[in-house]
């Protein structure tokens, strides 16, 4: 039998965390779907399932369980927000001039940007809340057992 400890009250860090998640998490989703294009069906559901997938961590996450809250500060925190930025890092070091691009930019182009932004916010506001004073003594104190 399972017994969850209940004596944990959920503080408003990680809810905001929660948001916050599910706030990357709708930008990671925008921004595939306006690459629709380069990704194609397959990399549509591929993603999709992977979405669906990270959804379940943030709800766990959000219930206090700490690998879900370990899953998602080493998997998004930190190798997704090497991969958001990767590309355009890259991009600068190869020469490229940014206020060039920025004036050439279709709507779809600026979406995307917008969309990788916004990702990124989220990412880096979510990840330290999730430790913060209050998240890291409720992810002590919610723990699942065993009898």
């Amino acid at each position: 039998m399972t017994i969850r400890s209940a004596t944990a009250v959920r503080p408003a860090a990680v809810d905001l965390a929660f948001w916050l998640w599910l706030g990357a998490l709708g930008a990671g989703l925008a921004e595939t779907l306006l690459r629709w294009e380069e990704a194609g069906p397959g990399g549509i559901a591929v993603r999709t399932g992977l979405y669906a997938v990270l959804a379940l961590v943030m709800v766990r996450m959000r219930d206090g369980r700490n690998w879900a809250r370990l899953t998602l500060a080493v998997g998004l925190g930190v190798l997704g927000t090497l991969s958001l930025i990767a590309e355009p890092i890259g991009w600068l070091l190869d020469g490229n001039d940014l206020g060039a691009a920025i004036g050439r930019a279709d709507l779809t182009a600026l979406l995307v940007a917008a969309s990788r932004v916004l990702h990124l916010l989220c990412v880096l506001a979510a990840t330290p809340l999730m430790f913060t004073g209050p998240a890291g003594d409720y992810f002590r104190t919610t723990r699942v057992t065993t009898q």
